[in-house]
């Protein structure tokens, strides 16, 4: 098992996004981007759509305000981009 340390604002947990069932079985993808906004203690406080698929945004969004990073002396920003694929074996 690979352990790596954690810098500061790094993600620590990830919660993988529900992939809407309609879009799933008529095999609809796509990618969202996310800035999201995290406070000092690793908390997400704020997410902005920049841009992608639309019909997934709001998914990734609940996905990713569940999201956990390192504590950081600041708040900071990071720019993430949540891909919807039907074919993945991790689809759920």
């Amino acid at each position: 098992m690979h352990r790596r340390l954690r810098k500061p604002g790094a993600e620590l947990s990830k919660r993988e996004p529900e992939y809407p069932e309609s879009l799933r079985t008529a095999h609809v993808g796509g990618l969202v981007r996310l800035n999201v906004t995290v406070s000092p203690s690793g908390n997400v406080t704020r997410i902005d759509l920049i841009g992608g698929n639309a019909i997934f945004s709001e998914s990734a969004i609940k996905a990713v305000m569940k999201w956990k990073y390192a504590p950081s002396s600041a708040e900071t920003t990071d720019e993430v981009q949540i891909r919807f694929n039907p074919d993945s074996p991790n689809v759920r």
